[in-house]
């Protein structure tokens, strides 16, 4: 875990200034809403905090089902193995190249999210609650993309993995259980923590099902043979 942590270290230097807007939004946009000087709609800010919710898995989406086709074609890859690293070891470090930016960048959201919340005269529970919701999607997301990364080349494995996300999504409006329909929870969360949680089991699957699409993915990148040519 270690050796993964470096690695992943390493990759979110290289992508330093990238990540750094991305993560800023949540505060940029906090700024540009109070400095319009106009009073918060309650509504219109919800809108605005549960479209950050879809712009987090975009964002976990893009970056884990990218990083093993850049890292290819910059020839990284093959450097990198050579030092002794695991295959698993280095999928753990793409992994968590997508899981940390999209972590800072709910906290950017949470901490905004909820100052503006009282702002506008409404409780802040609701944000946290959305916050970890999509905390929970969005290490199921980055394992799925991940998974796409080991058959497709970049830009293809972005727009499965984006499809992928949108249409489990969809299922979940319709009632399946997992990662689509906890994300539902949350795009109908308002300001208050809902008094009957109902989303424990689809917590524990959205977890379970991203440790097995992980291994899966684990086992798939041990066997398959790397691309080191220009795509």
């Amino acid at each position: 875990m270690k050796k993964s942590m470096l690695i992943a270290r390493q990759l979110l230097w290289q992508n330093r200034w990238l990540f750094a807007l991305l993560m800023l939004w949540p505060y940029l946009m906090g700024v540009l809403l109070v400095a319009s000087g106009s009073q918060l709609d309650p509504e219109d800010l919800l809108a605005i905090l549960h479209q950050e919710c879809i712009y987090a898995l975009a964002l976990v989406a893009v970056t884990a089902s990218t990083q093993l086709g850049n890292e290819q074609r910059s020839r990284r890859i093959a450097t990198v193995l050579a030092e002794a690293v695991s295959r698993g070891e280095y999928l753990a470090a793409l992994w968590l190249t997508a899981v940390v930016p999209l972590l800072l960048f709910l906290a950017g959201f949470a901490i905004t999210g909820s100052a503006l919340a009282v702002y506008a005269g409404s409780s802040a529970g609701g944000v946290l609650f959305m916050a970890l919701l999509v905390t929970v999607v969005g290490l199921w997301a980055a394992a799925a993309s991940l998974l796409w990364s080991i058959f497709l080349p970049a830009v293809f494995a972005s727009i499965a993995a984006i499809t992928s996300v949108g249409l489990v999504i969809l299922a979940g409006d319709y009632g399946v259980p997992g990662p689509g329909r906890l994300m539902m929870e949350t795009l109908r969360t308002g300001f208050v923590v809902p008094r009957r949680l109902t989303v424990g089991g689809d917590v524990i699957l959205s977890i379970a099902s991203a440790a097995v699409i992980f291994a899966a993915a684990w086992w798939l990148f041990d066997r398959r043979d790397l691309n080191l040519t220009a795509e």
